[in-house]
């Protein structure tokens, strides 16, 4: 069956083998596990939120979390208004989307799935993506600090960023550096294109 949790507060668990899980307005080490079924959250705060589904999706939004860990063997995982030290999302096929998002590492994994990337800031940290087939898109804040390494094996990799220095350039590679280069970005596909722009 399904699990709901409301207004709650400590070490809190949902677990079910086939059923949604959703949950709203809650504080403090969080997992929602689930054998099929999605896994939709509101408004977090504490010290971990970790969201596992053997199939279906990851919904994410509000969270002010340590950690942040998104796991769905097939489903997409969305992730909008996100605070952290760290985020790690792990889908086997399913895309992947981080909207309004501020971390110093994240790392997205994806078999086959799109992945957009939307930062609110570039901190001294890292920024990983790699997915087997599919297109990455990142936008990165106002006056970023970065340096990025893309590459794709069927693909074309382009960029839209003023101010870029060090720019060593392929088709289906590309290395930059903008500012002073605080989050290293690394962003490989198997076949698929890469944009990396501002704003």
């Amino acid at each position: 069956g399904s699990v709901t949790m409301e207004s709650c507060k400590g070490i809190l668990t949902g677990d079910t083998g086939s059923g949604h899980i959703s949950g709203y307005d809650l504080e403090g080490e969080i997992v929602m596990d689930t054998g099929s079924g999605h896994v939709k959250v509101e408004g977090i705060s504490g010290d971990k939120m970790n969201a596992d589904t053997g199939s279906g999706h990851v919904e994410l939004a509000d969270l002010k979390s340590e950690v942040i860990i998104a796991d769905t063997g097939s489903g997409h995982v969305d992730i909008v208004g996100a605070e952290a030290d760290e985020i790690s999302v792990d889908t086997g096929s399913g895309s992947v989307t981080l909207h309004a998002v501020r971390a110093r590492d994240i790392v997205v994994d994806t078999g086959s799935g799109g992945v957009e990337v939307d930062l609110l800031e570039t901190p001294r940290g890292r920024l990983v993506v790699d997915t087997g087939s599919g297109g990455i898109r990142i936008s990165l804040p106002r006056d970023p600090s970065c340096t990025v390494h893309a590459e794709t094996g069927a693909g074309r990799v382009s960029f839209d960023v003023s101010d870029a220095t060090n720019v060593r350039r392929d088709d289906d590679e590309i290395r930059l550096t903008v500012g002073d280069g605080d989050m290293k970005i690394r962003l490989d596909s198997g076949s698929g294109h890469i944009k990396i722009q501002e704003g």
